[in-house]
Order: C-alpha cells, then sequence, then structure tokens
C-alpha cells in the first residue's frame, strides 16, 4: 500500500505548487515574492510535478486568458465548447504550446509580470527531462506496487499537473453549486475542498479573481488560505491587501439572541419564522451586504435603491440592540459602508438641470418650429 502513500504525497505536492505558485501568484499577482524565494517555486514546481511540469509563465498567461474570455469561443479551456474531457484537454494543450513556444500573438495585459525564468523552463520543459522522470516514477512502481491495480495510478502519476487542471476545467464548470451569479458558467465543484487545495470553490475565485482566500460561506475553508498567512508571516511572501473576511462566523449571547430576533419580529418576511437562527441570519445579511459592495454595479442611485433592503434591514437590527450587540455589528457593516459610501458617485446638481433645461428648451423649440410649418 506504500504505492497509495506515494501517490497521495505527490497529489497534494503537485497540486500545492500549481494552486500557490502557478494560480495564485504567476496568473493573479495575489502576493509578492523575492527573485529568490520565485526560482525557489520554480524548482520545487518542477520536483513536485515531474514530467507534467508546467511552466509558470505559460501557465499564468493562459489562465489570465481564460478569465478575460471565460466561456466564449476565446477561452482556452471552456467545456461549452468541447464534446468530452478529451477534447478539451487537446485543445488546452495546443492553446498551451503556442502560449509557450509564442507561437501567437498574446496581448501585454496576460504577459504583464508574469514570472519568467526562461533556461530553467527550457531544460525542465524538455522532452529529455520529462522522459527521465518518466522512467523514474516507472521504476518506483516496478519495485514498490504489490498488486496490479496499483499499476492503473503510473498513468495519472505522469500526467499530474494536467489531471488537477481538467478537474477544475470541466467538472468546476459542469457540477456544483454557485454562490454568486456570473456570466461564466463556473461552480464550486466542492462544499468542503478536502481535494483540490481550495481550488474547487472555482464560482468564488471567478467572482473575486485577486482574493487569495477563495472560501466565501462559513463552512467554505479553503485549505491553502492558512499557509499563505503563514508564508506571510515567515516572510517568504508578502501579501499585497488583507483580503476582507469571508469565512464569516458570530456567537452572541442569550441576550443578543432575544434582541435580534426581537428585531426581526418587525420585518414581515420574518415574522413567521420562529426558529430562525441569529447567527447565522445576520452572518448571511452581512455577506449579502458585502456582496453587493463588492459587486461590479454601476454606483448610480437608482441601483442603490433597487438593492438596498438588506441594509435597511441591518438599521432595524442596529436601532433594536444596544451594549455589546450593537457594537458587534457596527463593527461589521460601518467599513462595508464606507466602501460604499466611496463608490457612489457624486451628483452634480448643476450639470443635472442645465441638461433638463437644455432639454426643455430644445423641445420647445422644435415644436415652436412645426407650429410655423402647419401654420
Amino acid at each position: 500500500m506504500l504505492i497509495l502513500v506515494l501517490f497521495a504525497i505527490h497529489w497534494y505536492a503537485s497540486l500545492f505548487f500549481q494552486s500557490l505558485f502557478n494560480h495564485r501568484y504567476a496568473a493573479h499577482g495575489m502576493f509578492k515574492m523575492s527573485p529568490f524565494w520565485e526560482k525557489v517555486f520554480f524548482v520545487g514546481s518542477w520536483l513536485a510535478n515531474g514530467s507534467s511540469y508546467l511552466s509558470a509563465n505559460a501557465y499564468g498567461i493562459l489562465h489570465r486568458m481564460h478569465h478575460a474570455y471565460a466561456d466564449t469561443e476565446l477561452d482556452p479551456h471552456s467545456p461549452k465548447y468541447d464534446k468530452n474531457i478529451a477534447a478539451m484537454m487537446w485543445r488546452t494543450r495546443t492553446e498551451y504550446l503556442a502560449v509557450w513556444n509564442r507561437s501567437k500573438p498574446i496581448e501585454s495585459r496576460f504577459t504583464k509580470n508574469v514570472p519568467e525564468w526562461f533556461p530553467f523552463d527550457n531544460f525542465a520543459e524538455h522532452i529529455a527531462t520529462r522522459v527521465v522522470f518518466a522512467g523514474v516514477y516507472t521504476l518506483i512502481y516496478a519495485l514498490l506496487a504489490t498488486a496490479w491495480w496499483q499499476w492503473l495510478l503510473l498513468p495519472a502519476t505522469m500526467v499530474m499537473g494536467p489531471l488537477h487542471g481538467v478537474i477544475i476545467n470541466w467538472f468546476a464548470h459542469r457540477v456544483g453549486y454557485t454562490n454568486f451569479e456570473l456570466k461564466d458558467t463556473s461552480k464550486n465543484f466542492l462544499p468542503i475542498d478536502f481535494l483540490m487545495w481550495g481550488e474547487s470553490y472555482h464560482n468564488n475565485h471567478h467572482k473575486n479573481g485577486s482574493n487569495p482566500n477563495f472560501g466565501y460561506k462559513w463552512w467554505e475553508i479553503d485549505p491553502m488560505w492558512p499557509v499563505i498567512k503563514l508564508l506571510n508571516w515567515v516572510g517568504i511572501i508578502q501579501l499585497r491587501n488583507k483580503p476582507a473576511r469571508t469565512n464569516l462566523r458570530l456567537r452572541f449571547s442569550p441576550q443578543e439572541n432575544a434582541q435580534i430576533k426581537a428585531a426581526f419580529a418587525r420585518l414581515p418576511q420574518f415574522k413567521d419564522m420562529p426558529s430562525i437562527m441569529p447567527e447565522r441570519k445576520i452572518a448571511q445579511m452581512v455577506n449579502s451586504w458585502k456582496a453587493f459592495v463588492d459587486a461590479d454595479w454601476k454606483g448610480n442611485v437608482s441601483d442603490y435603491f433597487n438593492k438596498i433592503s438588506v441594509r435597511e434591514e441591518l438599521q432595524l437590527i442596529l436601532e433594536n440592540a444596544n451594549g455589546s450587540l450593537k457594537k458587534k455589528i457596527a463593527k461589521m457593516i460601518e467599513p462595508l459602508d464606507s466602501r460604499f459610501k466611496s463608490k457612489m458617485q457624486p451628483v452634480d446638481m448643476q450639470a443635472l438641470r442645465d441638461r433638463w433645461v437644455l432639454r426643455g428648451k430644445n423641445f420647445w423649440q422644435t415644436h415652436s418650429i412645426y407650429q410655423g410649418e402647419l401654420a
């Protein structure tokens, strides 16, 4: 059974470097690292992925194109335009090689600040290097395999990197649930990601591609996020911006719960919900308000009034709260309110007045002309 243990270690080691280095660093620049540590991760990615090594440079460019053209004909790996997994994998390979060889024009926005170490990539991508790794894997299986079925894992071992990619790029666009309604088909493949180092929270990631914590709901724990915080703490990486907390957990005292239930009783939509859980409902409301504030809305007044009801409900809770409860809720929503106000576009009342006066003037001039012609 040692083969199974080694396969599991290889699975998570390969995925670790793909998720942390290729995806979150190379493609999205969620954090910074020194040139020394960048080269350490290049080498680590090569050792972990072996025969299926993927250049962080080509991966980063390809993934940026995926986000820019998600689920369109220009998307390098959308299941929407492929009949099966094999067809998508082959098209992804073709697009990857085109990017790697620079045999197709690439917009500068996709290549900006992507890490590069071309001499090393040329060595790691060389067919001879891949063949040597494939031979090492085969030798390990020959020495340690104790049953015929264990040899079935060898092909997966040799293509570990692309295998991880196809799991997300195919299944996380076809199977799962969504927290956000987006223009693409991205989904959260697993509610609790024990398999993909947080990568299966694909819908969350497509909603906010710059957030290094892919979790959103309280149960969506991104295993890579504590690792990122640890690496940031020891100085190996430097987070660019501290992301807002997404996995919101609340705990209220019995007295605070009674205050919240009393406030909910004043809202018509909650009157017939005696079993409501205050902690969960408040968390949902705050997260809903946060999602609206962070959304790509236009900042106009009509959009505000169409979607502001959740903030009015939170205000009712605040008005009926006192003491520690009021402080807890205010502490959560005040930063969101500040961000919301900063996004609201100021209204130039004089320009608005002049525009409508000018429209009225033009209307009456036109009306007079028609009257003259008719006379």
